[in-house]
């Protein structure tokens, strides 16, 4: 069965550098200078060793539908577009459609002004420009009515070679202030790029730009002009976006990912360095504690999107709080408490405030529920290209009441790294969890945690129950390219859930282990590439237990009805079924061959529900085609009679068995002769 691939795309967030500050928890910018600082310690913008308080003032997700124009930010105010029959919305895009050779459109916030500024946006080319000089895509910062103003752009020539440039714009003509220089880099059709820069001060403005492949590691600062010229903007302006195609170049599109931006203030007091400072006793909603630090990087890419449904958005009248952390501690990453104007007891619909708030809360930080608190979610919570995030639940629930649609996820990531969650329940609104209506067709894509093209995940103590879908799912970003990988699934719990307990579509070093799966609709564990660029290496489903739901479908599957993939090194150990059987069927797409299983340690306490196996006209428990190199050993498995077959294996290589018991059985194994 296909797994659906709903169409987004990621945000990049910039990762953060922590210090102590006299009380208040400043967040320094990394502002490396042209040679770079002689200790550790990066400068801030100014150029001092002044730290900044950073305050989330710019967001947007671009979680709407628009037929002209941007709409309005999810934070920021309402976008003025130039030519606004050019810009659209649909749900995580935003569109610049067919900028003519020679044209350019722009896309400015309004009505807020702002004067140091950070400013940082995700986007992708559908397609790289075929000739000329290219598409250029850029932010402005300190726009003046007349126009004028700082403008850092990136522009994409017709191979994918990137050179970043930072200018003064006065009167319509820019004056380059450092640049063009060419990134090592090179973008691809779809790839998604970050692009992000500042200006800070006055009498000199510091100003620097830097920009990246979505995935790779943030850089250091590629860019820096000091202005201290007649001609500088002095004069807090609109930030914005602009796109522009070379006179020499065929029309072309771009997409708009994400945007963020943040006020850069000097906080009022020196900074402290003491170690002994006490930590706070209670934290304020949305302000940070202390926990471990947390490695960064960001990540990877779009296509360009079709439409989706409203389910992401809710209808509830809760504020949306951005988080400013306001209490000191002296180590370097904060913990940030979901603010109690979030409805913490399932009153009301917090979908879009609770995806607001952690959409303001920096990477490399952890996000605490209330504890026991119930959030009533009836949309999906889908943060893109985050790093370093800990949620932690604290005995939560999030729960869904209503069906709502197939796009909807409960709690979606798209790209980014080091994740972590745990302490948390999941609830959906599969009514027939449980039993043989759980599953239900026009549903099955809503995911508990969904996983698209993240780097590094570990979930434990969580408990998904009654979601139509998958209780876990891996698979690939939007791009169709970028796997989910190195992600830890243990001690959680799924059940009474419409399919799987963990689907794995694209993924490499995926662990589930000390898990239950308890009655899910259909498989307990599925490996399923869908074709193309996708498929599943390195995965151990290990030391779990599973219980049979209202269909009698195989405990665990890797199969390519779907358009297969690579699939290698997958390994079922230790695991324990009840009141099921082992059955298990391994068989690749048509053409392809899959390589290094292990099948090993497996017990069931029940003879009932084997595969017919068309091949030998026989009942089997584990059924395997088109493998090489497959270990069957020392599971046991009850018979239901003496014309069973434990492990049958036809047109493949390298099959070994050893020690299983059949007791009450036929045939322990059969492996069909064929040619390797």
């Amino acid at each position: 069965m296909g797994k659906h691939a709903i169409p987004r795309r990621p945000r990049t967030l910039r990762p953060w550098i922590l210090v102590a500050h006299g009380g208040v928890l400043a967040l320094a910018v990394a502002a490396i200078a042209a040679t770079g600082p002689a200790s550790g310690t990066d400068p801030s913008p100014d150029g001092t060793s002044t730290a900044y308080v950073l305050t989330s003032d710019v967001a947007d997700s671009l979680q709407r539908t628009t037929s002209s124009g941007f709409g309005t930010a999810d934070l920021g105010g309402s976008y003025s577009t130039s030519p606004s029959k050019k810009f659209s919305v649909t749900p995580g895009v935003g569109h610049v459609s067919s900028l003519a050779a020679g044209s350019s459109g722009s896309a400015t916030l309004q009505p807020a002004t702002h004067l140091d500024e950070q400013l940082q946006s995700t986007f992708a080319l559908p397609a790289l420009p075929s000739a000329g000089a290219g598409v250029t895509y850029g932010l402005d910062l300190r726009r003046q009515p007349n126009g004028d103003r700082y403008a850092i752009t990136l522009r994409v020539a017709p191979k994918g070679a990137l050179a970043l440039t930072l200018a003064r714009v006065r009167r319509g003509v820019a004056t380059v202030l450092a640049g063009p220089t060419t990134l090592a880099a090179a973008a691809t059709a779809g790839g998604s790029l970050v692009v992000e820069g500042y200006a800070a001060g006055s009498s000199p403005v510091q100003l620097q730009a830097r920009a990246w492949l979505s995935g790779a590691a943030v850089p250091a600062w590629q860019l820096t002009s000091s202005d201290s010229t007649s001609a500088q903007i002095g004069s807090a302006g609109q930030v914005g976006l602009t796109a522009s195609v070379a006179s020499d170049t065929p029309a072309s599109s771009v997409s708009v990912l994400g945007v963020r931006g943040w006020a850069l203030t000097p906080p009022a007091a020196s900074p402290t360095t003491s170690s002994s400072a006490p930590a706070p006793t209670s934290s304020p909603a949305g302000s940070p504690t202390t926990t471990a630090p947390a490695s960064s990087t960001t990540s990877p890419t779009p296509t360009a999107p079709a439409s989706s449904t409203s389910s992401t958005s809710s209808t509830s009248s809760t504020p949306t709080p951005t988080p400013t952390p306001t209490t000191s501690t002296t180590a370097s990453t904060p913990t940030y408490a979901v603010p109690t104007s979030v409805a913490s007891n399932c009153s009301t619909d917090v979908t879009s405030a609770l995806t607001s708030f952690v959409n303001g809360v920096p990477d490399n930080s952890t996000i605490a529920f209330a504890s026991g608190g119930c959030y009533l979610v009836q949309g999906t919570l889908e943060f893109r290209s985050r790093n370093g995030l800990t949620f932690e639940g604290n005995g939560a629930t999030l729960k869904a009441t209503t069906a709502a649609d197939d796009t909807r996820s409960h709690l979606r990531f798209l790209y980014g790294s080091h994740l972590t969650i745990r302490n948390l329940t999941i609830i959906g609104a599969d009514s027939g969890g449980g039993t043989s209506s759980a599953y239900v067709s026009s549903l099955q894509h809503q995911m508990g945690i969904d996983l698209r093209g993240v780097q590094g995940v570990e979930i434990s103590t969580v408990s998904v129950q009654q979601v139509y879908g998958d209780c876990f799912y891996v698979g690939v970003g939007y791009d169709n390219t970028t796997w989910t990988k190195s992600v830890n699934v243990h001690d959680s719990t799924c059940s009474r859930n419409g399919r799987s307990g963990m689907s794995v579509t694209a993924g490499n070093g995926i662990l589930f282990d000390h898990n239950s799966v308890l009655q899910p609709g259909l498989w307990g564990v599925d490996v399923e590439p869908n074709g193309g660029a996708t498929g599943a290496v390195n995965v151990t489903v290990s030391n779990s237990t599973f219980t049979p739901g209202g269909h009698l479908e195989p405990f665990f599957q890797a199969v390519g009805n779907s358009g297969g993939g690579l699939v290698n090194g997958i390994s079922v150990t230790g695991n324990t079924v009840k009141g099921m059987t082992l059955t298990t069927q391994i068989y690749p797409a048509s053409g392809q061959r899959w390589s290094n299983f292990t099948f090993a340690n497996n017990t069931s306490d029940t003879a009932a529900y084997l595969i017919y196996n068309q091949d030998c006209g026989c009942v089997v428990v584990v059924n395997v085609r088109g493998i090489d190199t497959i270990t069957v050993a020392n599971n046991y498995q009850p018979g239901p009679g003496t014309d069973e077959t434990f492990f049958y294996a036809s047109a493949t290589c390298g099959a070994t068995q050893s020690g299983n018991k059949f007791p009450g059985g036929g045939t322990i194994a059969t492996i069909a002769p064929y040619t390797c």
